[in-house]
């Protein structure tokens, strides 16, 4: 109980026991009187009896002791409510905490769920980007290729559709051996045909001839005399060159008794009808059986 309300009741007690007192003393100035006029009587100095106040301190006690009990009743009552709140509170903030606790879990969870979600989408992003790679590569390849083909399939066309000189026939003419310059002298005569499907132009042709020994290579620093052509040939016609040659004296001797064979070296350049620069390079050659005949051909149509 708190200590206004204890205040409260002793106060209250007070209060009645003051208004109870001036009653009993009105209820008994009769009966005084009444004892003085008979003491007065018998002739004795009698006093009156003193007044009794426990039954009005009895009921103050007991007015006092309910107060404090209906008191102490509303105190406990109260401190039950309060109580009780605090435990609903409690078991609120608990059931919250408990909601919060599932909350996180489930935010975890779902984190979890968007990294791998995450990491997985990288993963088929870093395959689809291997496998565009895979097919650029791919796509290169086969243009590289596709290139390839045209590129062979032209080369294959302006092969089929040039033109090919070719010694078409030779011959030899030994003319003898010049005392004054002391040298021998072989006009060749040779024949260039175009084999191709299309003309030659822009002919040009060097010649160098020689007289060796069997299989001698020819040097790199020969110098080949220029024939001049200026002239364009159609496919399958034929032109002809006429070459003197100038031998050491004694070489067509040497020739005919088979020590050395005579060589007969040219270069044909000529430009085709796609533009391409195109060299022929070909050599003729006679020995003892052949020398003032023909001249044999080494390119590959076998052609004298």
């Amino acid at each position: 109980m708190s200590k206004s309300y204890r205040n409260g009741a002793f106060a209250l007690g007070i209060i009645l026991a003051t208004s109870a007192w001036p009653q009993s003393a009105s209820e008994e100035e009769p009966r005084q009187e009444e004892s003085a006029t008979n003491t007065q009587d018998n002739g004795e100095g009698q006093y009156a009896k003193p007044q009794d106040l426990t039954p009005a301190l009895e009921n103050i006690e007991a007015a006092i002791r309910d107060l404090i009990a209906e008191e102490d009743k509303v105190e406990t009552q109260r401190r039950r409510d309060a109580e009780s709140r605090d435990l609903n509170a409690q078991e609120g903030m608990a059931w919250w905490a408990e909601l919060m606790f599932y909350a996180a879990a489930a935010t975890v969870v779902l984190t979890l769920a968007a990294l791998y979600a995450i990491i997985r989408t990288l993963h088929h992003t870093r395959r689809a980007a291997d496998y565009t790679e895979g097919m650029l590569v791919e796509a290169k390849t086969t243009t590289r290729a596709a290139q390839d083909a045209v590129i062979a399939t032209r080369d294959i066309g302006e092969k089929q559709l040039r033109a090919y000189l070719y010694v078409s026939k030779s011959r030899s003419e030994i003319i003898g051996t010049s005392k004054t310059k002391n040298i021998d002298v072989i006009v060749v005569t040779i024949v260039f045909k175009n084999f191709g499907a299309t003309p030659a132009t822009e002919i040009e042709c060097t010649i160098a001839n020689r007289c060796v020994t069997y299989g001698t290579r020819m040097p790199d620093n020969t110098d080949y005399t220029a024939i001049e052509v200026d002239m364009a040939c159609a496919p399958n016609y034929s032109f002809s060159l006429v070459y003197p040659c100038h031998l050491p004296v004694g070489a067509i001797e040497a020739v005919k008794s088979g020590g050395l064979q005579f060589e007969l070296h040219f270069r044909m350049k000529y430009r085709d009808v796609f533009g391409n620069l195109q060299l022929h390079e070909d050599v003729c050659m006679a020995d003892s059986t052949t020398i003032g005949i023909g001249l044999i051909g080494k390119h590959g149509d076998g052609k004298k």
